[in-house]
């Protein structure tokens, strides 16, 4: 996930309050940075939301850097987490979250930029105790663009993790959900992420009801209802084929490959005619990765598609298929 960044007028953001600040000058501007959390105590599987911010206090605008924060970022922040037996787990860096260019935003004064961070993108926590979180960035500030200099800035922030009975997960789930639904849509779609880093078959009903809602919310819950092969995560995407917007019909199509189920390959068998050669090359692969007993007639029916691309990768896998004497799936 990348970093979101929103302008906030000072208090806008209860969950900016900070735990830890720094105070620097820019270009004569009094700035402070602060490192905030949603919450301090929460209990192992459940996700905490950092909030990294910069206020501008003095009279004039204040310019920083803007690009892409996530995980894997080059230009992005460090994190780190200390804790019992060494700390938490690092999660690998996201192969997208260099993506996009940088480019300077202005702070107006009394207003501040906030960067919200997803801790576990970073890092899995998988025991209760105390940790230390801490989070880095050589911030670029000035008056304005040119003569914006390097500010090297370190917090740190103290979670006191306990044990995670089912009843205080589903509470945190539920907290969580109502946070999502209520808030605007940045917050909300905020709120959407952290909730599917949770696994824990209780966050569906939430997840198929952030589907009803705008784009910040729909993508992460499409992605995370993947992880949940039932019936009810299959109907609401199956609902979402019939979408009008592209990029929600061809989300829900992955997701719907990634169950790997009888019924949800079904469904996209149906979508082999579909007008979007896309969305029916999303069947060749579920096909393939499924390898149901018909495969072989499925993919050579596919491979007789109008679009090359479609029709070359269903002849591809057929290859492959007759290459390593797979021309029958195997019993199951």
């Amino acid at each position: 996930m990348l970093a979101s960044l929103v302008i906030l007028g000072f208090g806008a953001d209860a969950r900016a309050a900070p735990r830890s600040k720094q105070r620097i000058t820019v270009a004569k501007q009094p700035v402070t940075v602060t490192l905030g959390a949603d919450t301090t105590k929460p209990v192992v599987g459940e996700p905490v939301t950092l909030t990294f911010g910069v206020a501008n206090g003095g009279a004039a605008t204040v310019s920083l850097r803007s690009g892409p924060l996530g995980n894997g970022a080059p230009d992005g922040f460090t994190v780190t987490v200390k804790g019992p037996k060494g700390g938490g787990t690092p999660v690998p860096p996201n192969p997208m979250a260099g993506n996009g260019g940088s480019g300077f935003i202005e702070i107006a004064p009394k207003t501040a930029a906030v960067d919200r961070i997803l801790l576990p993108e970073w890092f899995t926590i998988a025991q209760a105790g105390r940790y230390t979180v801490t989070v880095a960035r050589k911030l670029k500030l000035g008056g304005d663009a040119k003569t914006a200099t390097d500010f090297p800035v370190r917090l740190e922030l103290v979670l006191d993790v306990a044990v995670a009975t089912p009843e205080k997960l589903g509470a945190a789930i539920d907290r969580l959900a109502a946070r999502m639904l209520a808030a605007d849509e940045e917050a909300g779609g905020a709120a959407a992420e952290a909730l599917a880093t949770i696994k824990d078959a209780r966050v569906v009903p939430h997840l198929v009801k952030a589907l009803a809602l705008d784009w910040r919310r729909q993508f992460p819950a499409i992605r995370a209802l993947a992880d949940y092969p039932t019936p009810e995560s299959l109907a609401a995407l199956q609902k979402l084929l019939a979408s009008v917007d592209f990029n929600t019909r061809i989300s829900a199509a992955q997701s719907i490959a990634a169950h790997k189920t009888d019924a949800g390959l079904a469904v996209l068998w149906g979508l082999r005619k579909d007008k979007n050669e896309s969305m029916r090359l999303e069947v060749v692969h579920a096909i393939a990765h499924k390898n149901p007993p018909d495969a072989e007639a499925k993919l050579t029916e596919m491979s007789k598609d109008t679009s090359a691309m479609v029709s070359g990768e269903a002849k591809r896998h057929l290859a492959e298929r007759k290459k390593s004497g797979a021309s029958q799936a195997p019993p199951r």
